[in-house]
């Protein structure tokens, strides 16, 4: 299978894992240029905007397409299989994400903080595509993900294999996050922009937890908290 991609950085990113088939620009972009010639990879050259016109994406001129979808699987065990040798395990759910620029923020937070695995749903969430991958600067390529029908099942298989599974909300249960200490097998839930994590994960958690506000505002944006809960997991460890 190939999947089309766009976007330089992305683009870049795949083909240094020699994972790229063909590039299609309509100028020369120096760097990537010199890793198809390094990779054997062909770089076509177009005299006009055709080969973009069914593309939505901010493409920046270059497009290219890939080998195979290797880090994305719909598979449980598969997923489990390729970070179970770890002592320490993050694992990330994404529940009802429907804005573009925060799932691509989330996706290069989780590459950028080492997160070992990211799960979302196929329907009612933003999926990954073309957009997605630009969004996250190839971030994607690099982390592994399960899509899945069901989230609430998963988290069943998720307790049975020993993970911890935390919330993060504002409510009256909340424990706030400078007085929780992590265990080393970690899954935790961000939800919805407006609605926040369902009612029905909620109660599947082990605990729920909340970012401590210092000033005036009542909460911050999904990617923004993402980002402090999953790096107060790594300092933790």
């Amino acid at each position: 299978m190939t999947r089309l991609i766009v976007g330089k950085k992305a683009i870049l990113e795949q083909l240094k894992k020699n994972n790229v088939i063909s590039v299609h620009s309509l100028i020369i972009f120096p760097e990537i240029y010199k890793k198809c010639e390094e990779c054997k990879v062909e770089y076509i050259l177009h005299n006009d905007e055709s080969f973009l016109k069914k593309i939505t994406a901010n493409h920046q001129g270059i497009i290219a397409y890939t080998k195979n979808e290797d880090y994305l699987t719909e598979d449980y065990n598969e997923f489990i299989s390729r970070i179970e040798n770890k002592e320490k395990i993050t694992i990330l759910i994404m529940d009802s994400l429907e804005d573009l620029g925060n799932v691509g923020a989330i996706f290069r937070t989780c590459d950028a903080l080492g997160v070992d695995g990211v799960i979302y749903k196929k329907d009612n969430q933003h999926q990954i595509n073309s957009n997605t991958i630009k969004a996250s600067q190839g971030s994607i390529y690099n982390l592994n993900i399960l899509r899945t029908t069901n989230l609430s099942q998963i988290i069943d298989k998720l307790k049975k294999d020993n993970y911890w599974i935390i919330s993060s909300s504002l409510n009256e249960k909340s424990i706030s996050l400078d007085k929780f200490s992590f265990p080393n097998k970690v899954c935790l839930i961000v939800g919805n922009e407006s609605k926040g994590v369902s009612s029905n994960l909620i109660s599947k958690s082990d605990v729920v937890i909340k970012i401590p506000m210092i000033g005036s505002v009542q909460s911050l944006n999904v990617s923004v908290a993402t980002g402090i809960l999953l790096y107060s997991i790594m300092h933790s460890r």
